[in-house]
């Protein structure tokens, strides 16, 4: 790592002159407004402090509340679909992938505080709402150096809005396809000290089946019911208390059938539940002009229920019930130095705990058995020197020591420099660590129906044991007395990219970008039960890599002063691979079956990659908007518009992806034949919008009423086989009234 580190510097710097040493007043200036503007918003993700978006040097993307508006999207998933390369892969829900990494390698936060609730590794984004959502940052590369363990691939932090002066709120409500409805409420009030906002949301499908013919269904029945409460008091000068609570939870109904033979099968029902809670107090002070202090406290909750049964018996099938507590105490300092100069640092705690049929009684690293609880220790630091206008040079590092496995440093190193008023270079080098999930250190887990077990690492030998004893056991392939505890994936990671901006109505973004994963996290057979079923274990086995290459263009065209068309989206060429597998490719040790069951040797050119990543990603949004005659008019010094949502806008969304395998027929570890992919498809959505802007007789701002129609799936794209959750084309209507 550490040479990967030193090459790595020595071409940030190679790029990045500095011109002069002038005063950056107007960036300092920045750090202390909280104004949002279209053009150029505040980030804070990239960061973690308030930067314009165009003075971030690290691969950073936004999707502001007019652009959710206008696409009709209302949940997480829907929306990231906009940024090039960024796909979906179901398994427990929808999870995202960035830069070829799978979902449990990017982190999900909620105004800067981590969202809990992982199943196999994917935290399902469809849960989160996007009512009362100010804007979503979406950080690309490595940010364990401020962020830690999850954010190996990139951080998602969706920034939740603050209430307008005096009472505000809406009133919105959806209906569409498969009875899917969505209705939300909001409430804020605002004044010289104090805001207060209340949200509450309903979300709720009878779900969709692809093969009505048979017992089951493809995507089940559920009703989520959500709401959130957040209060800010300003109680000094640059100083301010504030608390945030989220509560939801989730009821889900679905069917399927277990084969007995080719006639026959059995059907069952699956019922399960989920809650989740989190409360989130933060103290912000200043300590003279140049420091603020920020202490945050975070606690959440997630517990799930699921059972499955016979239909007509109502035997039980399967049971399973699981609960996760989490507790993070932060404390961190901000110190502007000058104009040149600013400095964080940070210290704190985690304290996570799991419980749940899975992981009673189970033996912890210390020896000691019950639920298993672990305790992380952690420290940052982040330095930001400014010698111009033009040139900025950001280096942070992380430090986290954990009770179950070795401590981790993670550095980056980023800068950025503007060559001219049109063109901005951008670099940055670091490392990043996933730290092993608790189910692959504490899982005790013994399917009765199917026959097979799973183990933690820290529960493999006693496990093994147990099964020894019992006489299950035909045949050992490793000795458990050799098996140690897992270690942490790591990763270092190169981005370099530019920005070129020729006029206020065209923007080009760029960016190639390397990942070199150690010590990836795989399951393996360690043994074989005498009913001819295995034994499970996690190890530190695979070493893999993704690197390619993205391009944005934003660009937009005014006609007069009532009509525009505007333009967002890009292309991803991506590559991921397992270098075990390149090696073996190039030696000329692999072998795939063709559909003739024939032996065929296999060359670079037959490698797909890992599963389930496509090599091209194309997305783009094309907008028109008309404003009325009546009403604000763009502003064409900056080709932006002076109100948040213009009355009538016409928006289409396409997303199309290369294939992709995910199968292995014949047995080589990759996809290489036909039969093994998803075929390319395209992906159309269409929504229109109206706003209607009515008198309010007080002098407050004007009351808007919104209504909208939305397709998504135009061409009713539908894989029944390979991607079930897939749903054909689905219509839906909403009205919104907002005061």
């Amino acid at each position: 790592m550490g040479r990967f580190l030193s090459i790595g510097i020595v071409l940030v710097f190679a790029i990045t002159v500095p011109t002069n040493g002038e005063v950056v007043s107007q960036q300092a200036q920045d750090r202390d407004t909280v104004a949002y503007t279209a053009k150029n918003p505040l980030v804070v993700s990239a960061t973690r402090s308030a930067k314009r978006l165009e003075d971030v040097s690290v691969p950073t993307t936004v999707l502001d509340a007019a652009m959710i508006t206008e696409t009709g999207q209302r949940r997480l998933d829907g929306v990231l679909t906009q940024i090039p390369g960024v796909t979906f892969f179901q398994d427990h829900g929808q999870g995202i992938q960035m830069q070829g990494f799978s979902p449990e390698y990017t982190l999900i936060l909620i105004d800067g505080e981590p969202v809990i609730g992982r199943m196999a590794g994917t935290l399902d984004v469809s849960r989160i709402t996007l009512h009362g959502v100010k804007h979503i940052e979406v950080v690309e590369g490595p940010s364990s150096s401020l962020y830690g363990s999850e954010a190996l691939a990139g951080v998602v932090n969706i920034i939740t809005k603050t209430p307008e002066a005096g009472f505000s709120g809406q009133l919105s409500t959806q209906w569409g396809t498969h009875a899917a409805q969505d209705h939300t409420f909001r409430l804020g009030w605002s004044a010289e000290e104090l805001d207060v906002q209340w949200v509450v949301n309903q979300y709720a499908s009878d779900g969709f089946d692809h093969t009505p013919n048979e017992f089951g269904v493809s995507a089940p029945a559920f009703d989520d019911l959500s709401t959130s409460l957040t209060t800010t008091w300003r109680f000094a000068p640059r100083s301010r208390f504030k608390v945030q609570a989220r509560a939801s939870s989730r009821d889900l109904q679905s069917s399927f059938s277990v084969r007995q033979s080719a006639s026959s099968s059995i059907p069952y029902l699956d019922e399960s539940s989920r809650q989740d809670f989190s409360v989130a107090p933060s103290l912000e002070w200043a300590i003279g002009s140049r420091v603020i202090g920020i202490s945050r406290g975070y606690w959440a909750t997630y517990q799930t229920d699921q059972h499955q049964f016979e239909q007509q018996t109502q035997q039980t099938f399967y049971q399973d019930q699981f609960d996760q507590d989490f507790l993070k105490l932060e404390q961190q300092l901000n110190v502007l130095w000058s104009n040149q100069h600013l400095s964080m640092a940070g210290v704190g705690l985690n304290r996570e705990t799991l419980g749940g049929d899975r992981y009673e009684s189970t033996l912890q690293v210390d020896g000691t058995t019950g639920q298993p609880k672990a305790h992380q220790w952690f420290a940052f630091v982040q330095h930001e020197w400014i010698p111009s206008e033009r040139f900025e040079l950001n280096l942070s590092g992380r430090y986290d020591r954990h009770e179950d496995y070795d401590p981790q440093l993670s550095p980056r190193i980023s800068a950025r420099w503007q060559a001219n008023d049109a063109l901005t270079l951008r670099a940055s080098v670091g490392s990043g660590f996933k730290a092993p999930a608790f189910r692959q250190l504490y899982l005790d887990f013994n399917n009765s129906n199917v026959g097979y077990s799973v183990f933690g690492s820290t529960k493999m030998g006693e496990g093994l044991q147990s099964l020894l004893d019992q006489g299950v056991l035909s045949n050992l392939f490793l000795d458990p007395s050799n098996l140690g505890t897992i270690q942490s994936e790591t990763s270092n990671a190169f981005n370099l990219g530019a920005t070129y901006s020729p006029t206020g109505s065209l923007r080009l973004r760029g960016h190639l970008f390397y990942n070199d994963v150690s010590n990836l996290i795989e399951t393996q057979p360690v043994a074989q039960k005498s009913n001819g079923q295995f034994v499970y274990g996690y190890f530190n086995l695979d070493r893999i890599y993704t690197r390619g290459a993205r391009l944005d263009v934003d660009a937009s065209r005014t006609v007069g002063q009532r009509h525009r068309l505007s333009f967002r989206g890009g292309y991803q060429f991506l590559q991921a691979h397992d270098r075990e597998v390149v090696d073996d490719l190039r030696a000329g040790r692999v072998f795939g079956r063709d559909i003739n069951n024939r032996d065929v040797e296999l060359s670079m050119a037959d490698y797909s990659g890992l599963f389930g990543r496509s090599t091209h990603h194309v997305s783009g949004t094309m907008t028109y908007q008309m404003m009325d005659s009546q009403q604000r008019q763009w502003d064409t010094a900056t080709s932006s518009l002076q109100s948040a949502v213009a009355p009538t806008s016409v928006s289409i969304t396409s997303r199309w992806r290369s294939k992709y395998g995910y199968r292995d027929l014949d047995g080589n570890g990759f996809a290489n034949r036909e039969d093994e992919f998803v075929d390319a498809h395209l992906l159309l959505d269409a929504t229109v919008t109206k706003t209607f802007s009515l008198e309010n007789t007080r002098g407050a701002q004007p009351l808007q009423l919104t209504l909208q129609g939305h397709v998504r799936n135009l061409t009713a794209t539908t894989f029944p086989d390979t991607n079930p959750s897939l749903a054909g084309r689905q219509w839906a209507v909403s009205v919104s009234f907002e005061w």
